[in-house]
């Protein structure tokens, strides 16, 4: 049996880590894609005591450290994840108190969306229907109909890979374009707090259900994908960022396959795995052939929006 100590454990007591860490795990499940090869080591906290003890035995293993939510923002290598993969889906509540809405990472969207309207707070509902948890959209400061996940932060919680919990409120640090400073310094959220408006609860759900709509009218819930796949690029002299998905469009490749991935007929951002028969290998082939054939046509490289994990 390994036991390790948590830090954030007062008691003293120490964890199971056999009880927690499973080996050799295909990960096709944990992705909204559908593909993906397999963990060397994963687990699944459902405390933040665990999840400090994962910390603390990856660090004493010497084992590299991945974290993972939903995996609808990540593409995972087919030759797998070498360390230790932490899914932090268990890691979930939501709380509301006057304008404050507070959420553990592993919480999703939905439910935060749902908590707020029904406490008759505004600000999160441009965000109905987004897939993915709390923490990956803090993360990458995940961006629906002109609104960021940023522009409501009020502090986040985070622990270092030295398994101590730190805070920050949000005017400490610069959040970017599908960046934050946590994404910058490889930092685990576990916890965020959010400023939200008052306003009639019916007002609120009124537009989450139609934000939610027009995400299935664009048809993002379609076939297993990744949502985004690019960034929308700046160009310089430009003030809005120009459609990455328009882009691709021109291009002409709308529909265009490599091996069983597809780019959406619908949607030039979207690759989709229609028979989830793909590939890891084939969606990345698919992701160098567009930006390849972007570059050419409009002479602009398009960044990645979502995460690559894995062996590459």
């Amino acid at each position: 049996m390994i036991l390790v100590q948590s830090n954030v454990r007062e008691t003293g007591e120490k964890i199971n880590m056999e009880h927690l860490i499973q080996k050799d795990i295909l990960l096709e499940s944990y992705t909204s894609i559908k593909a993906g090869g397999r963990a060397e080591y994963i687990a699944q906290p459902e405390n933040y005591e665990e999840l400090s003890g994962l910390l603390a035995w990856a660090l004493d293993q010497q084992q590299d450290v991945n974290i993972l939510g939903s995996g609808t923002n990540t593409l995972i290598s087919e030759k797998g994840v070498e360390g230790l993969l932490i899914d932090i889906k268990k890691l979930r509540k939501v709380h509301t108190r006057g304008t404050l809405l507070t959420a553990y990472a592993g919480s999703s969207m939905e439910s935060v969306v749902k908590a707020a309207g029904d406490a008759g707070l505004s600000g999160l509902e441009y965000f109905s229907g987004l897939p993915g948890t709390v923490g990956g959209a803090v993360y990458g400061n995940a961006g629906c109909f002109g609104h960021e996940v940023a522009d409501l932060i009020e502090w986040i919680e985070y622990m270092t890979p030295d398994g101590e919990m730190h805070k920050m409120r949000k005017d400490q640090y610069l959040f970017t374009y599908r960046g934050s400073p946590c994404k910058c310094n490889g930092w685990i959220i576990t916890e965020v707090g959010f400023n939200l408006t008052p306003k009639p609860s019916i007002e609120i759900q009124d537009k989450a259900k139609g934000y939610r709509q027009k995400r299935r009218d664009m048809g993002h819930y379609r076939y297993p994908s990744l949502g985004s796949i690019f960034k929308n690029p700046s160009i310089e002299g430009i003030d809005e960022r120009i459609s990455a998905g328009k882009l691709i469009d021109e291009a002409g490749l709308l529909g265009h396959a490599v091996g069983a991935a597809k780019i959406a007929e619908y949607h030039g951002n979207i690759i989709i795995n229609p028979k989830g028969e793909a590939k890891s290998d084939d969606i990345y082939q698919l992701i160098e052939y567009i930006q390849m054939q972007v570059k050419k046509k409009h002479d602009i490289a398009l960044e990645l929006e979502i995460n690559l994990l894995g062996n590459w």
